[in-house]
């Protein structure tokens, strides 16, 4: 980290050298990082990422969550067969928040979900989790 802070500019690590620093390897860094490249992702790739996910987000801070995370994750559902994949993190995430938050940040995003006709295991696990729904 010292060499980031060096004055001379030809000695400092350039873009490449820079994002290889430990910092940036820290699961949670990775997992932001992951959700920034989601774009770039086939669905294959974003099916693996989806089924690890809800074990990180157990690590980070609520507002991450609401504010970073949930919208990247919520516009995953515009592809059908990413839904099932996509909905434990989605729940994980409303057993953590309050009914407020859960009313303006969760239902706007999984209303849309629950009238999908297609996949069908977007609507069992919903009643699976009816819970996430009611709790506080």
């Amino acid at each position: 980290l010292k060499v980031c802070l060096n004055l001379t500019p030809d000695l400092r690590p350039d873009a490449t050298q820079f994002s290889k620093i430990a910092y940036f390897d820290e699961p949670l860094i990775r997992t932001l990082n992951c959700l920034d490249l989601l774009c770039q992702m086939d669905n294959t790739n974003k099916m693996n990422f989806f089924k690890q996910l809800p074990q990180l987000l157990a690590k980070f801070p609520k507002r991450p969550l609401l504010q970073k995370i949930l919208p990247q994750i919520c516009a995953e559902f515009g592809t059908p067969e990413l839904v099932p994949f996509v909905l434990p993190s989605v729940f994980y995430i409303a057993e953590i928040v309050n009914k407020e938050e859960f009313a303006a940040a969760l239902l706007p995003q999984l209303i849309p979900v629950f009238s999908m006709e297609r996949p069908y295991q977007a609507r069992i696990m919903s009643f699976d989790n009816p819970e996430s729904c009611y709790d506080d």
